[in-house]
């Protein structure tokens, strides 16, 4: 398993986030709101708008920590949870439920995954490596801010 050492701390299975593709490489863009029937006509929140992305990434981290996001190996985000596989599988960050883009629903959920959207398309839409590090819940002992 391949470490990483951000802010002083090592973090474990650095393994890339793969996005849902174009043929060309770009990154696929949806919209679930779309398909959501909003009978009660609620609003979009604030990240509800997208365009979101589906990705993927390496399994079987299903234990709390703490995890890094890196674009071209600069941290751009730093998070903690209960269930890494969770959090970033297909029912959390990885895929938008359409209910999540109104208000009521889970604004984190769509904000991240807006924002590694954008961190994708970066750069003149030159596709930047996202990966994703682990650090063990038992070694955390204060969460970095960058």
């Amino acid at each position: 398993m391949s470490t990483r050492v951000f802010l002083d701390r090592k973090f474990y299975g650095l393994g890339r986030i793969v996005l849902c593709s174009n043929a060309d490489g770009t990154p696929k863009e949806y919209r679930p709101q779309e398909r959501y029937k909003n009978a009660k006509r609620l609003s979009l929140h604030r990240y509800g708008h997208g365009p979101f992305c589906k990705f993927s990434m390496a399994k079987g981290l299903d234990r709390p920590g703490l995890y890094i996001l890196t674009a071209d190996d600069k941290p751009v985000y730093v998070g903690e949870c209960i269930d890494v596989s969770k959090r970033w599988g297909p029912n959390g960050y990885g895929n938008i439920a359409p209910r999540n883009c109104y208000a009521g629903g889970q604004q984190t959920t769509s904000k991240q995954t807006v924002a590694s959207m954008r961190v994708f398309l970066r750069k003149q839409n030159r596709a930047q490596t996202l990966r994703f590090g682990f650090r063990n819940a038992s070694e955390v002992l204060r969460p970095a801010v960058i």
